[in-house]
């Protein structure tokens, strides 16, 4: 029997199985769990068997097979197994997720199953160090820990039929304007071109709708890597995630894969303090990290927080005058300033390499990605107390609302959501004075020439101009430039090397004429 149709399915099924072993696993060694807990386990090696028996993947199903009698010892004796032995589960579970990623990328098992099934046998009330040995010379790799989306979405069956009205709209549409070619009144070319941007317009709000995923789909995996990494650095770190049922672009939750990864690894290993010196500040033994996610009506808010050492400024700007930042900068910066300095490639305030981290890479990572969905992020940390790390994260990366602007010949895009007002303003009033305001609810504003940010050079113009008032992360910002023109919804497309070093700068539209226009990056511009 050809099987290869299903084998979609068979990988989407078992990733879950698995998913949900590890997550039963890891109830139980924090002693959540209970007899029912094992019975939900063992079902999911009992299925992984099966479904890998029908598919024809033997090796699979027979460390099922093995994970699913030694299970069952437990589940026939009526007792939790704990410490080592969930361990040594774990291990069975690594294996399986490797054997799964070869078979998903189609190449040939070729671990030493004998080998392994031998251990586990062997070892399943007493893991040794021999043991374990084994499991790292079996071909799967310990401690590579990645946040991995589900390659298939799952999507209300209704939306394929709102999708097939759509698509006939369109056709009806398409006859009406080959119609208008054989001497249609104008009247109806302009009835149709509106129908037309209405149904265009539902149809990216269903595709949109489609790609939304829950950011639990890229947290799962979190509570298996605390555990890993906590355990890899000697400390307890408890987790806690909230939010995780928030909705975001599927583009979004990918590029913040590696950005968390490297923030949890921040705050295990540089922030939480080993559990003799919490003891001594008073703190609790267990440190506690968390994830929260919140909504917002311009965008998402993704929250990091630990309650580690924190940071210590007064050596972060030693360190950054070493690597050559001029103290006159410094002396201008914030504090929420200073700590965005742990982004620049090289930084880091360790006093060791660690197997996890130390080597000066990780926060520019993160500060890239999430700048690069047109996202921005900010630092505050009380020494002693911890460190809370935020990620601004739009909601979609595609199409985007925006308004159009220009300065002299060149004309720029403006994101429609974070602008707050738009007012006119003599140029001579502007000119006066050195730090020009305007007022708004009876706050000043600073006004800044949106040329002279993106480097362009001062402004001839004269009479009237226009202030763009914007509103980023509660800082706000006035940007005078020539004049403003169309809203439009525009598709974003991302800038390749070496346009994307470009400050100031996140994306590029391409005009119904052909014109390129560069989307304004308001994150950086404010920054």
């Amino acid at each position: 029997m050809d099987t290869s149709k299903y084998k979609a399915l068979y990988l989407k099924e078992t990733g879950e199985h698995i998913s949900s072993i590890e997550t039963g696993l890891l109830s139980l060694e924090s002693r959540e769990g209970t007899l029912k807990t094992i019975d939900t386990i063992f079902r999911g090696f009992h299925s992984i068997k099966g479904m890998s028996a029908s598919m024809g993947y033997d090796d699979l199903a027979r460390v099922s097979h093995t994970l699913e009698d030694i299970l069952g010892r437990y589940r026939k004796e009526k007792r939790l197994p704990a410490g080592k032995a969930i361990t040594l589960f774990l291990k069975g579970v690594d294996f399986l997720k490797g054997m799964v990623q070869v078979v998903s990328d189609g190449s040939e098992i070729t671990f030493d199953i004998e080998g392994f099934t031998a251990m586990l046998t062997g070892h399943h009330d007493k893991v040794s160090d021999e043991g374990q040995g084994g499991t790292r010379q079996s071909g799967v790799a310990e401690g590579v820990h990645r946040l991995d989306l589900p390659k298939s979405i799952k999507v209300e069956g209704s939306l394929f039929d709102d999708l097939l009205v759509v698509v006939g709209e369109l056709l009806s549409i398409r006859a009406g304007l080959v119609e208008y070619g054989d001497g249609a009144s104008e009247m109806e070319l302009e009835e149709n071109i509106h129908r037309l941007g209405k149904s265009l317009e539902r149809l990216y709000t269903m595709i949109l709708e489609a790609r939304m995923l829950p950011v639990e789909d890229l947290t799962h995996n979190l509570p298996r890597m605390v555990r890993d990494m906590s355990r890899g650095c000697g400390k307890e770190v408890e987790l806690s995630v909230s939010g995780k049922e928030i909705k975001l672009d599927k583009l979004v939750l990918e590029k913040m894969g590696d950005p968390l990864i490297h923030l949890v690894r921040n705050a295990i290993d540089h922030g939480i303090e080993p559990q003799v010196e919490r003891r001594k500040r008073g703190k609790p033994s267990k440190g506690h990290l968390s994830i929260s996610v919140r909504r917002r009506p311009e965008n998402v808010v993704m929250e990091v927080r630990d309650d580690g050492r924190g940071i210590n400024v007064a050596a972060l700007r030693d360190k950054a005058l070493k690597m050559g930042i001029s103290p006159n900068r410094l002396e201008g910066m914030s504090k929420k300033e200073l700590l965005l300095m742990t982004c620049l490639p090289g930084m880091s305030l360790a006093k060791e390499v660690t197997a996890i981290s130390g080597r000066g890479v990780g926060m520019d990572i993160v500060k890239e990605g999430v700048e690069s969905i047109g996202g921005s992020m900010e630092m505050d940390s009380t020494e002693g107390e911890g460190t809370v790390i935020r990620a601004y994260l739009p909601l979609s990366v595609s199409i985007i609302k925006v308004l159009m602007v220009h300065f002299g010949e060149e004309m720029f895009a403006l994101p429609l959501a974070p602008i707050i007002r738009i007012v006119e303003v003599e140029s001579s009033r502007l000119q006066k004075s050195e730090t020009p305001v305007v007022m708004h609810n009876g706050d000043p504003i600073p006004v800044r020439l949106l040329a002279d940010l993106l480097g362009m050079g001062p402004s001839n113009g004269e009479g009237l101009r226009r202030v763009v008032l914007v509103d980023v992360n509660k800082k706000r910002l006035g940007l005078e430039v020539d004049g403003t023109g169309e809203e439009l919804e525009a598709y974003i497309k991302p800038l390749s090397s070496p346009l994307s070093r470009m400050r100031g700068v996140s994306g590029v539209t391409i005009l119904g004429n052909g014109r390129p226009v560069f989307l304004i990056d308001l994150p950086s511009l404010l920054q």
